[in-house]
Parts: C-alpha cells; structure tokens; sequence
C-alpha cells in the first residue's frame, strides 16, 4: 500500500470509483488523462453456476441498506466465450452498435451494455447461414439494430446461454 501510495504522489496518478448495476469501476487517470477503467464484479460459484450480487433496488445507489445484494445466476462467462468464438469481421458489428451508443447516450443509452451483447449473440446465433457471410457489414449492422430494435420493443431477452429464459 505504500509504494502504490508513494507511486500515486509520483506520478500524478488520480484513481476515482463509481457503480452502476452490480459492477464497481476503478477510473485511473494521470494528469487529467484518462488511462482505463477497470470492473470489479462480485461473482460467487456455486457448485457449477456462478452468481452474481445485484443491488436490490430499494439498496441501489444507497450503500449500507439492509436489503443489500440479490444474488442471481450469470452466464458471463459463458457469454464472453461465446462472443471471442465469433469471427472478428462479424465481432465488428458489436464493436460499431456499442461505439454508436456511447456517442449518442440520449437515444440509446436506455438499453445496458449487457443487453447489446445478449441481442448480438442472439442475432448472430440465427444469422450463420451462407447467404449471410457474404453480406456487407453495413447490411449486417443494420440487420442487428433491427434484431434489437423488435427485443427492446418485446421488452424481454434471455440471457444468450439460458435457454429456460430465467431474468
């Protein structure tokens, strides 16, 4: 703790956390410039399901509430398998959706990152045939907002690896 305490004074190092959902990010930063971010996820296995800790929503936001943590099952890893098994030309489509939200909050910043990535492994997992290898990523970009955009309005989508549909 105090060579990380002596390195920070060094180097001009500022380290800031927020929380959204389950996950705490650690912002690094040196001299006003933005290194990374890191989130820290509380997940606890159980015998062969992993659990994550959601805030309950009477305790979002308000540390120290006796309702605390909901436990749920993740399919994260699952998921983060699932999506380095994609081709990283078709990876692109993600990379672009979620490269649009963050420069337009406004209009989709009401959908979670979570449910980007389950609507795209999802979409990908019906969109495997020939036909669709060969189309532009431009056809394949909006094929995928269309795909999410008729989820969002059904206002329910599994998690890609749960296939009972658990929430």
């Amino acid at each position: 703790v105090e060579k990380f305490a002596n390195w920070k004074k060094s180097t001009g190092c500022q380290i800031r956390l927020s929380t959204h959902g389950p996950a705490t990010t650690l912002h690094l930063s040196e001299d006003g410039k933005k290194l990374f971010d890191v989130d820290l996820v509380p997940l606890v296995k159980l015998g062969k399901n992993w659990l994550i800790g959601k805030p309950h929503p009477k305790a979002e936001k308000k540390p120290g509430r006796k309702e605390g943590l909901l436990w749920r099952k993740t399919f994260t890893h699952q998921e983060s398998h699932a999506v380095q098994m994609i081709p990283a030309k078709d990876r692109k489509v993600l990379k672009i959706v979620k490269t649009i939200c963050h420069y337009n909050r406004k209009q989709m910043g009401m959908v979670t990152s979570y449910v980007y990535k389950s609507a795209f492994l999802h979409w990908y997992s019906y969109s495997k045939d020939e036909d669709f290898k060969q189309l532009p990523l431009s056809k394949k970009i909006f094929s995928y907002i269309l795909f999410l955009k008729d989820h969002v309005k059904e206002k329910r989508l599994s998690p890609f690896h749960d296939k009972k549909g658990y929430e």
